[in-house]
């Protein structure tokens, strides 16, 4: 199950965000919805011409062994040194945000197309 959200900005693209159901599951069961909602609304505020789309799933961390975190895969078509400066940006906004003890169970990654 899972969702697909459609986030609008002033630019005339709408970057999609799907959310598997495995981690919608996940993250609700951990108390840990709200800090997906809060790192997704980051992700589509802090440059929105950076994003052409999220997916979020969950996936296994290999430095952590067998423990899940809840990944946020952000598709881009922009330079590094832009998606380098939209990291910096919201990984900031983040540790403003989002509780410290939520922060380790999530992750960020930028798939460039």
């Amino acid at each position: 199950m899972g969702k697909t959200l459609t986030a609008f900005s002033e630019t005339d693209s709408a970057p999609t965000v799907r959310v598997s159901g495995d981690a919608e599951r996940f993250a609700r069961a951990h108390g840990l919805w709200d800090s997906l909602a809060d790192i997704e609304a980051l992700i589509l505020r802090s440059d929105p011409r950076v994003v052409l789309a999220v997916d979020v799933g969950l996936v296994s961390d290999p430095e952590i062994g067998d423990r899940f975190v809840i990944g946020f895969n952000i598709r881009t078509d922009k330079a590094v040194t832009d998606v380098l400066a939209f990291d910096e940006t919201l990984q900031q906004a983040t540790y403003d945000k989002v509780p410290m003890e939520h922060q380790a169970r999530f992750a960020v990654r930028f798939d460039f197309v």
